[in-house]
């Protein structure tokens, strides 16, 4: 019983096994009896550790003791077994799994039975022996397993529970047979093909239409049975389809007094088993019709029960051919979740505005006032308190939450929708927006009462915008983890295919890429790698741990590091990767040169007060695994690795240092005494072409050539975007980020076009994360990579214009918008008009795929998924929906290369334009049915809000009803597919749509950006230091659009902090690189992440708001001080090239800048904001000597109407500030 598959243990419930005598009662083990188990991480392991997918688990073991039998789990973590009162005692072992690359795991266990804690294991480490549990469960019908954080985060957080036993009772406790609450009404009735038995669409393959609707609705009669769709001769089917998982226990149908007995009697009962409705298989429930009074009940037995991992969706019936069809009177479903009714009052803060309303109940069914034609629907009058009684599901405590009954209400401020187990549990739902409270009867507060409980209580945003400013350097000091400063560095001329690796121990490996070769249709690309040379170094037969790292000049790829060896010894090397021959000045783009040259500079220093023995060795290696010693032939002065007749390598020994050399196979070593105090000098050459061994004369002679590098590295970075702030380390990033993208790509046909890997050493050019690269570097003023780095990926377009390297299709928009702006900036006119008869097929291809969705019901109405993209993948998760921010992508780009084709007078240009208004109008449809269906959220102020979905067609969030989706990570796409990005991508305008983004924007801050890291920052200490751990996502940040958001709200404190507090988080202070994850998770060198950073610097620097162009619009009040100044140059917008300098006066009473402009400047009006460090508002303006009328001392804006030209303005202020 494979129970780690997918890692997805959404186990189903088990039947109800009433009044069954003792002798049928069959033991089961542990394992057979969970019916839920979420996982923090990975996939959970049946008699292995937890794993991440795909890849084969650790076997079990905890301390020094190997288990054969367990589950291995990562914290944070729950499991919940249906024991059903048929046993006594439960056993386990528990413990943190043993692992040789870590010790970081930290946990806590506990044993739940019925709601009471009986087992607390305390906290307990990697190393510590196993626990023993043992529980008493006699008449105990739910236990749970819980595993809980050690109060360090959850990384490296394995936990084993091993020996799991359960020993039998005589006899089965039975259960009291309740009340149940059927969920048939709250499904789609359906019909699907009695043959049709699974559905496994690719993450890079398109749906076809019939992927798409794999079933038909099935319309109600008039008397509102169902005539099952029939065909003489052959089998037919009906069923339901939820919008979310669920758990049935329990299935009937009730036919009419005219249908064949024999037609129900061999029916049989199938469900969908699988990730989504599009990716699953129906599987035949071991059961069979039972006649119960008028109804054929179909019990699921739980030896059934391991056939569904995550819930389904979908139950059906199969009846066998018959003569005429079967007609349904009602369907019915019960799951495990109890039925309870509840006593609610509704109250409206103004009621004379919303004197009636429609109420409907999803999940439950109203008991008083009495209904109308439905139990689920209410017109209730709302002038006074309402007072309703009603029955619902009440989902079990820790679980997912699709049994959870919602009540929605259609009110004149719209609709909105409340969770009614939320009602229950804090005792009433204010949501200010609407004027509307919800509160439980009886003991719940009036609605007067409870305002005033809110009034201590602050958003974090509110919070924000009364503070100062964050600092960056606070943000460094609360934020950064030493533990981000692990990692190697990659050295590389830019776009170079010769990468050279150098590792924290001082080794070096020599990685070439050659180009990739498109795949199949052009669907996936796969990397092949060469490693010509790998290079270990010891002292004294020891390995080197790395005290200090740092690259010169701040950020020049020169970098220096210095080792403590055996015996004493230090060495310090100094490495880089010179353009051997470089000849200035450079030709453009002059990122190519033919040889480049890794050059590391070792030095081996003897810091004691007597002479010590030395020796240095070099293990050379022919591949990437060390299985190849290298060939190593002394010369006169050093020696060279050779293969064949291709020097891989040479280690140039100066004359002066007389040191004994001796070889070993694939191992140099340079022995001899060391004075006190006295170094040794090597330089060891990796040359990035096809050297010969008479190349290494030249070698030996080289000299400049760390002067050659910056004079190369310069001289690239000379015409783009200059930067000046009062702020060296971070002014270092800025610099390094945009190093780091060029040094970590790769070329094809001689550079036409570049590869811009989005990991520095994996993933390869991804369709989707390789645009922020792109993106980030266009805006810093990288046209020629930016614009070849666009051309590797319209030349992978295949003949329908789908765009992926084999990750995902939603790189399709993100492309498209990503050229949109690049053209923008640049207006090269020529270029995309040759393009774009290519670039209209990726146009075409997203057009054609909302097609596939413009199916309507039978009434005529659209389904919330009409006209949209068809679902599919995001990222890592392998879930198909209708998600936010793919759909927003490609809105973006149809809406952004429309616009483009218009401005080059591209044929069609209007009908693509109203192509993608069209398209957007559908998103908002699909987003507000999603919204008003969803049960709203609180604030951290205490009041509720509507929910923003992340998904459409998903009643609320992502990680309630999915949370072990994309490794127990489904919370982060709450916010990385999140409505925000609907903000970002322009679908939801934020000034047209203010209380909307604001929604948006405070949940995210409130809640989400609050939640406990993957690899770092826990909850508490997240909750405990708000504002600089806050404000941004707890996993892989820069796939959040936060910074942006706050931006496009024009938000400023908000912004400066979500800014400065991301970056601390990932950044390697010793190379500059960007984690792609805290606590050294993923790729140690993520230029998808640079690549965002370097966007939201640009937007702190200068940004365009539609035919606005503003100036530092989001600098800190901090780089204010007198005698402070920050300058940009070179700096292209919308508008053309621009640049400013603002100094700061102020202790004299005025701050100044000069702005440089195009002229003619396309902008309509150029905005320039100037922010007082004490926040003394302005009191007068002048522009170029004379005064100016048009500012704003609030928004500390400054408005300059169809300026052009050189300008200076000058800000008076009072003498003192606030």
């Amino acid at each position: 019983m494979a129970l780690h598959e997918s890692g997805r243990l959404f186990l189903l419930a088990a039947i109800l096994l009433f009044g069954e005598p003792a002798s049928s009662i069959k033991p089961l083990s542990f394992e057979e009896t969970i019916v839920y188990c979420e996982t923090g991480w990975g996939e959970v392991g049946l008699n292995t550790a937890a794993h991440a997918p795909d890849n084969a688990g650790r076997p079990l073991q905890i301390g020094s003791v190997p288990y054969a039998n367990g589950l291995g789990l990562h914290g944070p973590c729950r499991m919940v077994a249906d024991l059903q009162g048929e046993y006594l005692l439960f056993g386990a072992e528990v413990g943190v799994q043993d692992h040789p690359d870590h010790d970081r795991g930290s946990v806590v266990f506990k044993v739940i039975a019925d709601g009471e804690e009986r087992f607390n294991s305390g906290r307990m480490v990697q190393g510590d022996p196993a626990r023993t549990v043992r529980v008493e469960v006699a008449g105990v019908q739910e236990l749970e397993l819980v595993v809980e954080d050690g109060g360090d985060g959850r990384e490296c957080d394995l936990a084993n529970w091993v020996n799991l036993s359960l020993e039998p009772a005589g006899a089965a406790i039975s259960r009291n047979q309740e009340p149940r609450l059927d969920i048939a009404p709250f499904a789609q009735v359906m019909t699907w093909p009695p043959g049709q038995r699974g559905s496994h669409p690719g993450r890079v393959e398109e749906l076809s239409p019939g992927q798409v609707f794999l079933g038909d609705t099935v319309a109600a009669d008039n008397d509102g049975a169902y005539t099952v769709p029939f065909t003489p001769g052959a089998e037919s089917c009906i069923g339901l389809q939820w919008y979310e998982n669920r758990y049935p226990i329990e299935v009937l149908v009730c036919p009419d007094k005219d249908t064949d007995p024999a037609a129900l009697s061999g029916a049989r009962l199938e469900w969908w088993t699988g990730e989504s409705e599009w990716q699953g298989d129906w599987i035949p429930v071991n059961t069979r019709a039972e006649l119960v009074g008028e109804a054929w009940r179909f019990q699921v037995p739980r030896t059934a029960l391991w056939q569904s991992k995550i819930g389904v969706q979908k139950v059906r019936w199969i009846f066998p051919s018959a003569r005429r069809p079967v007609r349904l009177r009602a369907m019915r479903a019960y799951t495990l979740s109890k039925r309870i009714t509840s006593r609610l009052r509704i109250t409206m803060e103004q009621p004379k505005k919303a004197p009636h309303a429609a109420l409907d109940l999803y999940n439950g069914a109203f008991l008083e006032p009495a209904p109308g034609d439905t139990p689920f629907h209410l017109d209730a009058d709302l002038s006074g308190e309402l007072p309703i009684f009603v029955e619902h599901l009440k989902p079990c405590p820790g679980r997912v939450k699709s049994d959870r009954a919602i009540l929605r209400l259609g009110l004149p401020e719209g609709q909105v929708a409340v969770a009614l187990d939320e009602v229950l549990e804090q005792g009433g739902v204010y949501l200010p927006d609407y004027g509307l409270f919800i509160a439980r009867e009886p003991g719940g507060p009036t609605l007067a009462s409870h305002k005033k409980t809110l009034t201590e209580r602050e958003s974090i945003l509110s919070a924000v915008r009364a503070l100062p400013d964050q600092e960056f350097s606070r943000a460094m000091e609360h934020v950064h983890r030493a533990v981000q400063n692990n990692g190697p560095t990659m050295l590389s001329l830019a776009c170079d295919n010769h990468k050279f690796t150098v590792y924290e121990d001082g080794g070096v490996q020599h990685r070439f890429d050659p180009p990739i070769t498109p795949g199949k249709d052009r669907r996936e690309a796969t990397a092949n790698p060469e490693y010509p040379l790998t290079v270990d170094m010891t002292v004294n037969g020891e390995p080197l741990k790395k005290e200090a790292r740092q690259l010169e000049d701040g950020w020049m790829p020169i970098q220096n590091t210095s080792y403590a060896a055996g015996n004493g010894v230090r060495l310090r090397q100094r490495v880089f990767t010179a353009p051997f021959g470089l000849e200035l000045p450079l030709e453009r783009p002059g990122w190519l040169q033919p040889k480049p040259l890794f050059t590391a500079e070792l030095v081996v220093d003897n810091p004691k007060e007597k002479a010590i023995e030395t020796t240095l060795e070099l293990h050379f290696f022919l591949d990437q695994k060390r299985q190849r010693p290298a060939s190593i032939v002394p010369l006169p002065r050093g020696a060279a690795v050779m293969e064949d007749q291709v020097m891989l390598a040479y280690l140039d020994v100066p004359e002066s240092v007389e040191t004994p050399l001796s070889v070993e196979p694939g191992v140099l070593l340079l022995e001899g005494g060391l004075e006190a105090g006295a170094r040794r000098h090597y330089t060891l050459y990796l040359p990035g072409w096809e050297a010969s061994r008479e190349d290494c004369a030249a070698l030996a002679k080289a000299t400049g050539l760390d002067d050659s590098t910056r004079a190369y590295w310069n001289a690239l970075m000379a015409p783009v975007l200059q930067v000046e702030i009062p702020e060296p380390q971070l002014q270092n990033v800025i610099c390094a980020g945009q190093v780091h993208c060029l040094m970590t790509a790769r070329n094809e046909a001689e550079a036409r076009r570049v590869a811009p890997w989005c990991g520095a050493d994996r993933y390869g050019p991804l369709e989707s994360e390789s645009q922020a690269i792109i993106h980030g570097m266009s805006l810093m003023g990288h046209e020629e990579f930016a614009r070849r780095s666009l051309e590797y990926f319209i030349e992978r377009y295949n003949e329908d214009g789908l765009l992926t390297t084999g990750y995902t299709l939603m790189g399709v928009g993100w492309h498209l918008w990503t050229l949109a702006d690049h053209y923008r900036l640049y207006r090269n006119q020529a270029w995309l008009g040759q393009a774009a008869p290519r670039i209209e097929r990726a146009f075409r291809w997203i057009a054609g795929e909302s097609e596939k969705t413009k199916r309507v019901h039978g009434d005529g109405t659209k389904p919330f998924e009409y006209g949209l993209v068809t679902p599919g993948v995001s990222a890592d998760w392998n879930r198909f929906a209708y998600q936010a921010r793919p759909q927003g992508e490609y809105y973006a780009g149809l809406a952004g290369m429309a616009q483009a084709f218009a401005d080059i007078g591209h044929p069609g240009a209007e009908g693509l334009m109203e192509t993608a208004a069209a398209f957007r109008e559908n998103i908002l449809r699909a987003y507000t049915w999603t919204q008003q269906r969803s049960p709203a959220v609180q604030r951290r102020d205490g009041a509720w809000i509507p929910y923003c979905p992340a998904h459409f067609g998903c009643f609320g969030r992502v990680m309630d009803l999915y949370p072990n989706e994309d490794g127990g990570r489904s919370w982060g796409k709450d916010m990385s597919m999140g409505a925000h990005n609907l903000v970002t991508l322009g679908v939801l305008d934020p000034f047209t749509h203010p209380g909307e983004t604001g929604w948006i924007a405070e949940y995210l801050e409130d809640f989400w950006c609050l939640q406990a890291g993957m690899g770092a920052y826990t909850r508490e200490e997240t909750e405990a230091d708000w504002f600089h751990l806050g404000g941004f996502s707890k996993v892989q940040p820069y796939y959040t659009r936060l910074v942006e958001l706050h931006a496009l709200r024009d938000d400023v404190k908000p912004f400066i902090r979500a800014y400065f507090n991301a970056l601390p988080s990932l950044l390697n202070t010793e190379n500059l690189n960007i984690w792609e994850h805290f606590g050294n998770g993923g790729a140690w060198d993520k230029p998808h992440e640079t690549g965002w950073f370097l966007a939201q610097t640009r937007m702190m620097l200068v940004a365009e708001r539609g035919a606005e162009l503003w100036l530092a619009p989001f600098l800190t009040h901090h780089w204010m001080h007198e005698g402070q100044q920050v300058a940009v140059r070179n700096a292209p917008t919308h508008f053309g090239t621009v640049g400013y300098t603002i100094r700061s006066h102020a202790d004299k009473g005025y701050i100044e800048a000069e702005i440089l402009l195009p002229e003619p400047c396309r902008a309509a009006s150029t905005i320039i904001r100037l922010r007082h460090p004490r926040g003394a508002q302005m009191a007068s303006v002048s522009v170029n000597g004379t005064p100016h009328s048009d500012f704003d001392p609030d928004r500390e804006c400054v408005f300059l109407p169809e300026a052009k030209g050189n300008l200076l303005v000058r800000a008076e202020y009072p003498e003192t500030g606030e």
